[in-house]
């Protein structure tokens, strides 16, 4: 709190702050016939839970910290929360954290970031040490460490190199699906005019042979 609050007194900063109300007709992102199984209570045991769809709120807040501390150039911490929370579906809420460090260098800057989910539930499947009706949640922690390459290659024109390492860390039951990931990237963007921007980009995600098995099993 007393390093939060020093860097209030001696740094600019800046916040916003947003509350989105939303409906979700899938929350376990089931496929129609997976849908109609749960509304015609045929083998229920596979739904341990009281409704496919449900209402949520999702409070947001960024926080930005600037302060010029390298030979005039600026330094900019960034921290980001955002938290769901379902009416029903309780089991579905999580929190994503983000932090971040950006520093410019004129010309160009580079930008360090860490996005952490710390607990997910995707869906209920059967638990691979039980009975065929036994069906237990599949939870996943997700982390994502980011660094960021920006340079101004014209007056109106900015290129970005984005380099991300992730982790998808699977309870100790569904641990076989756990994964580590590379993308890399290239974003251009040009300003073509006050109320004209031109966004384009192209990344390669490359996973291992874990996380391959997991989609194929659970979302095709």
């Amino acid at each position: 709190m007393l390093l939060l609050l020093m860097t209030l007194a001696f740094w600019d900063h800046s916040y916003t702050t947003s509350v989105m109300f939303t409906y979700d007709d899938n929350v376990f992102g089931y496929s129609d016939e997976y849908i109609e199984d749960y509304i015609d209570l045929i083998r229920a045991y596979r739904f341990p839970f009281k409704t496919y769809d449900d209402l949520y709120t999702e409070p947001r807040l960024d926080v930005r910290f600037r302060k010029k501390v390298f030979d005039e150039r600026t330094t900019t911490f960034n921290f980001g929360i955002l938290v769901r929370h379902h009416a029903i579906n309780q089991q579905k809420d999580f929190q994503r954290l983000i932090i971040g460090l950006r520093q410019s260098f004129g010309a160009w800057a580079l930008k360090g970031s860490y996005r952490a989910i710390p607990n997910y539930l995707i869906r209920y499947y059967n638990d691979p040490a039980g009975q065929d009706t036994e069906y237990i949640a599949c939870e996943v922690a997700y982390h994502t460490i980011s660094g960021k390459l920006s340079l101004d290659v014209k007056k109106n024109i900015q290129a970005d190199i984005v380099y991300s390492y992730s982790i998808d860390n699977y309870i100790e039951v569904f641990n076989l699906y756990d994964a580590h990931g590379h993308k890399v990237g290239l974003n251009i963007q040009s300003s073509m005019s006050r109320r004209l921007d031109m966004k384009t980009g192209y990344s390669f995600k490359m996973n291992n042979l874990n996380q391959v098995i997991l989609e194929n099993k659970y979302f095709l």
